[in-house]
């Protein structure tokens, strides 16, 4: 990860979690070309990850009261659009969404993989299990 995006996120988010009432946590996960470049060995790169080191940033809001709900929602959003205008005017912002991390309102599906990750939805469950007991989340079958 950039150094001086790095610096400029840590004070992003020391700034968001300073202003808050409510716990709000980050974590950043590194993942390296390395593993894509396996998958792409062995068969292919379902999730359409970049071939260079990366870092995932997660993001996680706790709260108590109903009553801080769209606060608790909308405000990690602008952080998070914060943090990807941040990365993309070093033109270091990827596509990809790591679907653990996501949020309800983004889609970790890339449209060059889509059509991949379907065709493996009916070939590895042709009757849709995965697809029909999951209650929520971000399933194939939905888009």
């Amino acid at each position: 990860m950039d150094a001086d995006l790095y610096v400029e996120l840590d004070n992003l988010l020391k700034s968001f979690a300073t202003t808050n009432s409510y716990p709000l946590a980050f974590h950043i996960q590194p993942f390296d070309a390395s593993a894509v470049k396996k998958g792409e060995e062995r068969g292919g790169n379902s999730l359409g990850t970049s071939p260079i080191n990366q870092a995932w940033l997660g993001v996680v809001g706790e709260w108590k009261d109903d009553t801080d709900n769209e606060l608790v929602i909308t405000q990690p959003h602008q952080l998070i659009s914060s943090i990807e205008e941040a990365a993309q005017a070093r033109r270091l912002l990827l596509e990809f969404k790591f679907m653990n991390d996501a949020s309800y309102t983004q889609s970790p599906f890339l449209a060059s993989t889509l059509s991949s990750l379907k065709a493996a939805s009916v070939k590895w469950g042709p009757e849709g299990v995965f697809q029909r007991l999951q209650n929520s989340g971000f399933l194939v079958s939905n888009i």
